[in-house]
């Protein structure tokens, strides 16, 4: 398996991880940013916004690992997607002082993504 192809595995696990964790239970996986669920309808929205999308994007990564010629396209929507997560991240940090240590965790995990995929990204592309 490639470097790419790699990186592209991986973030598709991920994201499925995280995506069925969401899905499954999305109150305990929102209790490690101090996140409630607070009723039906808010776990419904939860379940659609984190564990939705993030199954579908997860599902999107398979499919182009199924595919070599979409591994770009994958590794892009990876990078893209990873590097949201850690600019809102970062702008919350910056405004909401303070934040809990999880965030930054989190922003170094995503981040640490992004930049994987972005290099891979680059790697296929050639």
């Amino acid at each position: 398996m490639t470097f790419p192809r790699g990186v592209l595995l991986f973030s598709a696990c991920a994201f499925g991880f995280f995506g069925a964790w969401a899905f499954v239970s999305p109150a305990s996986q929102l209790t490690l940013v101090e996140v409630g669920v607070p009723s039906a309808t808010a776990a419904a929205d939860t379940r659609a916004q984190y564990g939705g999308f993030t199954l579908g994007m997860a599902v999107f990564l398979f499919v182009c690992l199924t595919r070599p010629a979409w591994t770009s396209a994958g590794l892009a929507a990876s990078a893209c997607t990873l590097t949201g997560f850690v600019l809102a991240r970062a702008v919350s940090v910056a405004v909401e002082v303070p934040v809990q240590p999880v965030i930054y965790y989190l922003a170094v995990m995503e981040g640490s993504g992004a930049v994987l995929s972005f290099v891979g990204w680059r790697a296929s592309a050639k």
